[in-house]
């Protein structure tokens, strides 16, 4: 328990100058758009590499073996699609959030259907963040998962609501250093005990278990997520140009394929080592029953990293979105109440839910199929002068939200995919040759 107490004392007061250099809402969301490429490539790597892209993709490996790689090898696809099609667009919007961006584009009723989905998802999201701190922590120290998302709860919602979107970032440096440097030695350490494993070099991307056809599917909800999503939104509205926020995408892409093989192969050797059971997560297996007590903690630490570096950022998107998008303020004060009682709301969801990639898969269902189709269509027409008018756009963000929620229920993917086109072919029959459409929605 002092791991975590510490921890968050730490983050707390890396955050803690921003609670008096925040005079705006703009600030307190996007830095001051200050961000070099490096940053901006950072704190996307940080953002991204949380629960499903460690522990999640742990249990992919123990099912599907390197196939498991898909999971960040199809953001890193996703990240250079944004980098291509839609980040110049989006900042040059202007905008607070993809919510704020949806309503410049198509209406403010398309932005706070936007907004409404978003921050319902993305709480989601941060519970399994949250949760996934628990198990690592539980595992690692016997302390109650309960107790630990609460105290993990409320130190990530207490450092995000001071410093903002610039506290946000310094903190993503400072964990994925942590992160990057501890499962680093994990590995060293893992390939050194003898693993009969070849790990990910030599395994299989696609085979009988795990085919194109699986890949497809798994493909759709998770490159609307990267290509026009939230957080990636955050991290390049954070940036001081648009061609430095594409530099950073592709920095992040080139890095996350790199920590995409690391937590493969590091799964996949700790799945051959003795004294793996089958009811513990692969990568909480190696830290109970192989690495020296100092390692151990320093593994848990980069874990834990991984998580808190992307429950921050999903909790200012969702808290933030809430507060101007959806409540209408610009007020900061009221804003950071806003994302306050968001923090609070995921902490308590948390409590009860404990799937983290089907969580994760469930809620990219939604955006990708209901939000990030038609944005990419509308962003890319923009470009050559078209807007879409609000009716059609909405009736395909309804229809392809409906779609992917349904996906999500029933376990349907096929679903996720007539969703995203029945969205991206309304968009395209919404484009008019002004913006008159448009701006009668505001």
């Amino acid at each position: 328990m002092a791991i975590i107490i510490l921890y968050a004392s730490i983050m707390l007061v890396i955050a803690l100058p921003g609670l008096r250099r925040m005079a705006s809402v703009e600030g307190f969301v996007t830095g001051g758009r200050r961000s070099g490429s490096i940053m901006v490539a950072a704190s996307l790597v940080a953002t991204i590499v949380g629960a499903s892209s460690t522990l999640g993709m742990a249990e992919l490996a123990r099912t599907f073996g390197g196939a498991a790689f898909w999971w960040l090898g199809l953001g890193a696809v996703g990240l250079v699609l944004m980098a291509w099609l839609t980040a110049r667009p989006l900042w040059e919007l202007k905008a607070l959030s993809i919510a704020d961006a949806v309503a410049r584009l198509a209406g403010r009723g398309a932005g706070r259907l936007t907004g409404s989905i978003i921050v319902i998802a993305w709480t989601g999201i941060i519970a399994a963040q949250l949760v996934a701190i628990g198990s690592v922590l539980a595992a690692f120290s016997a302390a109650d998962p309960a107790v630990v998302i609460l105290i993990a709860g409320l130190s990530v919602t207490l450092y995000t609501v001071i410093g903002g979107q610039r506290g946000v970032i310094r903190t993503d440096l400072i964990q994925l250093l942590i992160l990057g440097g501890g499962m680093t030695i994990v590995f060293v350490l893992l390939a050194g005990q003898g693993s009969s494993r070849e790990g990910l070099v030599l395994q299989p991307l696609l085979h009988k278990g795990f085919d194109a056809e699986r890949l497809f599917f798994m493909a759709f909800p998770l490159l609307g997520a990267y290509a026009a999503g939230p957080d990636m939104f955050s991290r390049i509205n954070a940036a001081r140009s648009a061609g430095v926020a594409r530099r950073g995408l592709v920095l992040a892409a080139v890095a996350i394929v790199a920590f995409g093989a690391l937590v493969t192969s590091l799964a996949l050797m700790a799945l051959d080592l003795p004294g793996d059971g089958v009811q513990r997560n692969p990568l909480l297996g190696a830290v109970m029953n192989i690495l020296p007590e100092g390692i151990a903690l320093l593994f848990v630490l980069a874990l834990v990293s991984a998580m808190v570096s992307s429950a921050d950022t999903c909790l200012l998107t969702a808290g933030s979105i809430l507060g101007h998008d959806l409540a209408g303020s610009s007020d900061l004060v009221r804003v950071r109440v806003l994302v306050a009682l968001a923090g609070a709301a995921a902490t308590l969801l948390a409590l009860f839910f404990r799937d983290i990639i089907g969580l994760m898969i469930s809620s990219y269902a939604v955006y990708t199929a209901g939000i990030a189709s038609p944005l990419v269509v509308a962003l890319v027409a923009r470009a050559k002068g078209k807007y879409p008018e609000r009716h059609w756009f909405l009736a395909g963000m309804v229809a392809g939200g409906a779609c992917g929620l349904a996906s999500a229920i029933w376990a349907q993917p096929l679903l996720t995919v007539v969703g995203t086109a029945s969205s991206a072919v309304l968009a395209l029959l919404s484009l008019r040759g002004d913006d008159s459409g448009r701006a009668s929605a505001g």
